[in-house]
């Protein structure tokens, strides 16, 4: 039979709703180890209960590992033995998001579609104010400012600092000031 992934891991996910990873399998017992960014921080054999492992609460295991870099690459090895001997492996990877909350809904949906909204309300700045955006990944920001005339102007924005985790650009007001225009609340 080998290793069968019922019930797998998506490919980005928050640390706090990893689900559970189901694995049907022939043999008698599986290997199964756990790296985040490189570090091994699990390593056990499990043995099956009616030809399944199901490995839960993967969020309290790995949300520690992650709270310092905010952003893991996650690896899950898997090796299968029957009588003794290796009957066949199987590996999960996954990008980790640091969360300690419990969000209702998909980590790519967050961050695709969700992310800045939970700024509830109208934000309002000055001319002269410092104003920093700080995301994670290296995406290329684009910043769209507002005149009081009712145009737009696009601009690229290039970033202030990175690493491969996160960004800074700087999104400050005078910026994006054009002369004749004033910049729309």
């Amino acid at each position: 039979m080998g290793i069968t992934i019922r019930k797998g891991i998506p490919t980005r996910c928050f640390s706090k709703n990893i689900p559970n990873l189901t694995v049907g399998i022939g043999g008698d017992r599986l290997e199964v180890g756990i790296h985040v960014n490189n570090e091994q921080v699990y390593s056990e054999t499990l043995f099956p209960v009616n030809a399944t492992i199901t490995v839960s609460e993967l969020g309290n295991l790995l949300t520690s590992y992650v709270r310092r870099p905010l952003v893991a690459q996650c690896h899950i090895t898997m090796e299968e033995y029957k009588n003794g001997s290796a009957t066949d492996r199987s590996s999960i990877d996954f990008t980790l998001v640091y969360c300690e909350a419990d969000v209702s809904t998909s980590c790519d949906d967050f961050c695709n579609n969700h992310f800045l909204s939970l700024l509830i309300g109208t934000k309002i700045t000055a001319v002269g104010r410092l104003e920093y955006l700080h995301y994670v990944g290296n995406d290329a920001a684009n910043v769209t400012a507002y005149y009081t005339d009712g145009s737009t102007q696009s601009y690229g924005v290039t970033p202030m600092s990175s690493n491969p985790t996160f960004t800074t650009i700087d999104v400050s007001p005078k910026g994006y000031m054009q002369p004749g225009k004033a910049l729309r609340g």
